[in-house]
């Protein structure tokens, strides 16, 4: 496998690798310049300079001092990189230049580690496929690809891919223990013991572990009193032997283990079925009602009602990679890995509460748009929620194991003049069984057990209605995965100075699931806690066991992809490129989704960017980038909700599901500087911007639908939009300097950084002007719940490096110092009565202490 060769000395480019070079400076009479930053965005060693992709680069002392150890911390420093944490920072997902990835679909941005793509995870629970926690330590560097990966990486993305490179063995004895300590009392432990077997073979151990209380305060009593902690525990063992001068083989088994209360959103605005019970009754519904109770209970507070909430995660991998050197100008390399994630979680995925007293106020269709009702005894203290996701009894809520191998040829040809490569890939992805999820609305349930009997109490039961008024729907399936492809690339030198770059690539995919998706229903005959199954298919019956709900489908989807550039370089220091790519990502099916569309087809994207890199050398050292493009995709896979308001399938449920409606456009700049004005100072700079837009949103086609089946699309895309999820600003401002002191006493060095993420299109909810009730003032921009307003944060550090000339490291951070408030999700449910958000962090602050030897 390729290393990931970032000098130490030459780290400048990211939100802060511009450290690195720093203490290079202190060891090393030869000042290296940022073009010395080595990258393999195109699966070979090259100068940063010299790759004509959009590039941002970290090392490991970069992330260090910022405190980034998550998805959503790298994101915040990197321009046209979101992450998605809806679901909580274990389950986070990327996105880059708006190449946002929906609900349970493959994902639009690949993660890889050691060269080898990440395991996939399933598509029955919600999760990042290789963001998440335990992955950034001990590493060499980590790339932010932007744009398309269509023709060297091994799958398939959108939106480009980040690139996680382990630090490699060492012939050096050495390593490291370091501990960290901070509010909400986090503790932080790494260790890292790299040996030197012999000659010939070497080992790296590492472990990292982290635990940190929630910092969302759950005023409802129910479940854990905090959300949003950290509990993980992440190990790495790494091997390279050199089985002769030419051939090397290099192994890499790692392991993370999390277990936390989750996330937990906040309930912000509530909504009335109509705007006649707006005007008359104002805040009756019960959302409104717990905003009502939560006012006065201050920020960074939510409202559990789950007593079990939970999330886990466990993932394993191996990755084996044989580098053979055949000759001068032949390599010849096997990469192939083995890797398992398994998902577990109970969590309340909106934040609605329903406490029970004496009496409870319920919204009604008719004047005074309330009634009032007694609780029956035996439910007062109890309460019941809104919509929950808990792995179903017995299963997990998603298990898959991956496999995947890759064979490369990588040569030169023509006195250097020609640099080619060619390859084969294969990827097998299996369930490890059947996994998926259950969810309930209105429903009392005190007890797992309960849950896992199904004798919850239907909501009615209370409120006096004569039908039941609460839901539960039971999914569980599994999925399959088959990816092969063929590719080859090159570049040919058509001058000194102009050289031509050409990709092609084949890709067929193949996807296959099956899912049980089943309705529980409650009755006042058998008290409201006896209950009755049905298929969610309104064509199938339930014939007494969860098999005769059962579904089959496949999608085979197959696509060229490539890619043709132009660079030129007038001189060393200067390059220019332009070129195009074809982008796709596969099609493939969704056992979660609406009844009739559980697959989906693939979505292809036509990519056109120009840029141009530049070295500054002499009394001012630096460096500007600036790229532009222009993305235009057909074929979009986008999410939108079914709803049957007919009434000849009562059991039939709405729900989301995957459709290829959608023509977008996206364009916009890209630009990163960092300068040197003198000694010991360096200032750093990065700045996205996206123009996106929805073109054409085609709606659905329900009249094919058989009778009882879906005959409203509820929740669509909107023409004319912006594009979810992705912000249209973010800018980077960085500053380091390192004070002029003696070696004896080490070096010592002040940072500070200033993000700004721009405002954020959540999307479109018809219920808007029926709202009741906010926490927000109509004068406060986050009333708004289409769109999140923009957000600054200020962020400090403080290092002193070899302190008094030991090998004692000190390094104290604070992030968002001024403790600024932020959502960094929302969750729209206007059509169920209320809107919920997801606070971002608050001020974090601690000290790390390390010693190395």
């Amino acid at each position: 496998m390729l290393s990931l060769l970032v000098t130490s000395a030459a780290s400048v480019c990211g939100m802060n690798a511009a450290y690195a070079q720093e203490e290079a400076e202190q060891r090393s009479s030869a000042s290296p310049s940022p073009g010395d930053i080595i990258v393999t965005a195109r699966r070979v060693e090259e100068r940063l300079q010299d790759v004509p992709v959009s590039i941002t680069v970290f090392d490991q002392q970069a992330l260090d001092r910022q405190n980034v150890f998550s998805a959503k911390d790298l994101a915040t420093y990197t321009p046209s990189l979101t992450a998605n944490s809806r679901y909580g920072a274990d389950f986070a997902s990327f996105a880059i230049r708006g190449f946002t990835q929906e609900a349970r679909t493959t994902t639009s941005v690949g993660v890889y580690f050691a060269d080898a793509v990440v395991p996939r995870s399933s598509p029955l629970s919600a999760s990042g496929d290789g963001a998440g926690p335990g992955q950034l330590f001990d590493l060499q560097s980590v790339q932010v690809l932007k744009g398309p990966q269509g023709t060297l990486f091994g799958r398939n993305t959108t939106g480009g891919a980040v690139v996680l490179t382990p630090t490699k063995p060492t012939y050096k004895y050495e390593g490291y223990i370091e501990g960290g300590y901070g509010n909400y009392d986090m503790k932080r432990v790494q260790a890292v013991l790299n040996v030197p077997v012999s000659d010939t073979f070497r080992l790296r151990f590492g472990v990292d572990s982290q635990d940190r209380d929630g910092y969302l305060r759950n005023i409802s009593g129910v479940g854990p009193g905090h959300f949003a902690d950290i509990g993980y525990i992440a190990a790495r063992i790494s091997a390279v032997a050199d089985l002769t001068p030419d051939l090397e083989n290099y192994t890499v088994l790692s392991y993370t283990r999390s277990k936390t209360n989750g996330a937990a959103s906040k309930t912000t605005d509530c909504y009335a079925g109509n705007a006649a019970s707006v005007g008359t009754s104002g805040p009756n519904v019960l959302s409104c009602q717990q905003i009502q109770r939560d006012r006065d209970a201050g920020d960074l507070t939510v409202t559990n009602w789950l007593p079990w909430a939970y999330q886990k995660l466990e993932t394993w991998q191996i990755i084996n990679s044989l580098t053979w050197q055949a000759s001068d100008n032949l390599t010849i390399k096997n990469i192939n890995s083995y890797g398992q994630v398994v998902q577990d979680q109970a969590i309340d995925l909106f934040g609605v509460f329903v406490p029970l007293g004496n009496t409870l106020t319920l919204p009604t269709n008719t004047a005074p748009y309330s009634r009032t009702v007694t609780v029956p005894g035996q439910y007062v203290g109890q309460g019941w929620g809104s919509d929950t996701s808990i792995s179903p009894p017995g299963l997990h809520s998603g298990q898959q194991e991956t496999f995947t191998e890759e064979l490369q040829f990588q040569g030169t040809a023509g006195d250097g003049a020609l640099n080619w490569q060619a390859g084969f890939y294969y990827e097998r992805s299996l369930p490890l069984g059947r996994s998926g999820s259950q969810a309930m609305n209105g429903v009392l349930c005190d007890s797992e057990e309960e849950w896992a009997n199904f004798t919850c109490t239907d909501a009615s039961a209370v409120t006096g209605a004569a039908t039941a008024t609460g839901s539960r729907v039971y999914n569980v399936g599994e999925v399959a995965f088959r990816n092969i492809a063929v590719y080859t690339q090159a570049s040919y030198k058509l001058t000194s100075k102009l050289t031509l770059d050409a990709g092609l690539r084949y890709t067929w995919d193949k996807t296959t699931g099956s899912s049980t998706n089943m309705v529980v229903g409650y009755s006042a005959a058998t008290g409201w806690n006896m209950p009755t199954f049905s298929c969610t298919n309104p064509a199938l019956t339930y014939g007494g066991s969860p098999g005769t709900c059962m579904e089959r489908y496949s999608q085979n989807s197959k696509a060229p992809t490539w890619i043709v550039g132009l660079n030129y370089k007038p001189i060393d220091d200067i390059m220019l490129y332009a070129k195009y790519s074809r982008g796709y990502r596969q099609g493939s099916v969704s056992p979660l989704a609406a009844v009739g569309f559980k697959t989906y087809e693939p979505e292809k994207v036509d990519v056109y960017e120009g840029g141009i890199k530049t070295t500054f050398r002499g009394p001012l050292p630096g460096y500007f980038n600036l790229s532009g493009f222009y993305n235009n995709f057909q074929d979009m896979q986008l999410q939108v909700s079914f709803v049957d308001t007919n009434g000849i399938a009562p059991n039939l449920p709405s729900g989301p599901a995957i459709v290829n409606a959608g023509k977008s456009r996206i364009w916009g700049l890209e630009a990163e500087a960092m300068i040197k004005p003198f000694d010991g100072l360096t200032l750093q700079a990065s700045y996205a911007y996206l123009n996106t837009k929805l073109l054409r949103f085609i709606q659905p086609d329900l009249s094919t639908q058989p009778v009882g089946g879906y005959n409203l699309v509820a929740s669509t895309p909107v023409q004319g939009s912006r594009l979810q999820f992705t912000p249209d600003h973010k800018l980077s401002l960085t500053a380091n300097y390192q004070l002029p002191l003696p070696d004896r006493i080490g070096a010592i060095s002040l940072g500070a950084t200033y993000v700004y993420t721009g405002s954020v299109y959540y999307g479109r909810d018809a219920s808007l002007p029926n709202r009741v009730y906010s926490i927000f003032d109509p004068s406060d921009a986050n009333y708004d719940t289409q769109v999140a307003p923009h957000y600054s944060l200020a962020n400090f550090n403080l290092n002193w490096d070899r302190i008094m000339d030991s090998a004692v490291d000190l390094s104290l951070f604070i992030n968002n110092a001024f403790d600024k408030r932020y959502y960094d999700a929302r969750s729209l449910s206007g059509s169920r009565g209320f809107t919920s958000r997801y606070y971002g962090e608050p001020r974090m602050y601690g000290a790390k202490l390390r010693y190395s030897f």
